[in-house]
């Protein structure tokens, strides 16, 4: 497995890669750290090409510094772990990411966030939900506060109207730490017809032929905040989901069921293209 770890060598994006690196080593995967580079100038205002691949050429030499320390650091505190890096030139971010993701056949994407200010802007000062939702790849992101390293808890978040096949790839997740997963559907409250929880818990144990699955009916107006409180009830050490239109994320990372703490700045997020 190929690992792809985008950086802007922040606070956040750094300790991103340190649990990336952990949970490399983990599965025996090779680790890819990516700065991207892109040079941005005002409107209207005239820069040379020469003068632009100037300062395009100094900050790729800043950048493989700091790409060269950062690598040192992390092998220094994940002994053994397989890390190489790569700078690259390009601009919007996420369809620089995605067109690496392409052409150098990587299985997983691993990114930082800032915690609890959610993901307006946590990855080279562009809108990492426009990664999550343009990425053919899965895409974990990992809050500052969170701890990647012992994965035993996943919570699915799944509408059981659409092709239940898809939580397969939740499966073959928690198999590598041999994880119980939550499969958790969202009703309304006022939800009056009757489900048979365990019928459907049964069924998805023998279609993925894992027993380490259990299912949820959860009453809440609201689906985020529904998502928010499973999650930190049964303190969960990553929520499982898959992408949909990009204002259904915004809103998932800016929603806090209570004004002290929100459960996406503890939970790591894992994300699959429909």
């Amino acid at each position: 497995m190929k690992i792809l770890v985008p950086s802007d060598f922040s606070k956040s994006s750094n300790i991103g890669a340190l649990n990336a690196a952990k949970f490399s080593k983990k599965i025996n995967a090779e680790m890819v750290l990516l700065h991207v580079v892109h040079f941005e100038h005002p409107p209207m205002v005239q820069v040379s090409v020469y003068i632009e691949h100037k300062i395009e050429d100094i900050r790729i030499a800043e950048a493989s510094k700091d790409c060269v320390v950062l690598v040192n650091e992390l092998k220094s505190k994940v002994e053994g772990v397989q890390i190489s890096f790569k700078i690259i030139h390009g601009f919007p971010v996420e369809d620089t990411i995605e067109s690496y993701v392409k052409t150098n056949e990587i299985d997983l994407i691993i990114m930082g966030t800032g915690g609890a200010s959610g993901l307006s802007k946590v990855l080279f000062g562009s809108n990492a939900v426009a990664v999550i939702n343009k990425s053919s790849v899965p895409v974990i992101t990992v809050p500052e506060a969170s701890n990647f390293n012992n994965v035993k808890r996943i919570v699915c978040a799944f509408d059981m109207d659409k092709d239940q096949s898809e939580i397969q790839k939740i499966i073959q997740f928690a198999k590598i730490f041999d994880a119980s997963v939550d499969v958790i559907h969202i009703l309304p409250q006022d939800f009056k017809i009757k489900i048979d929880i365990n019928g459907l818990e049964k069924s998805l144990i023998e279609k993925h032929k894992y027993q380490k699955i259990s299912f949820h009916i959860v009453h809440n107006k609201d689906v985020i905040e529904g998502i928010n409180k499973f999650v930190a009830d049964v303190k969960a050490d990553i929520l499982a989901m898959w992408t949909h239109e990009s204002g259904f994320f915004e809103k998932l990372f800016k929603t806090s069921f209570s004004k002290e703490v929100a459960f996406h700045s503890l939970v790591p997020l894992l994300t699959f293209k429909k």
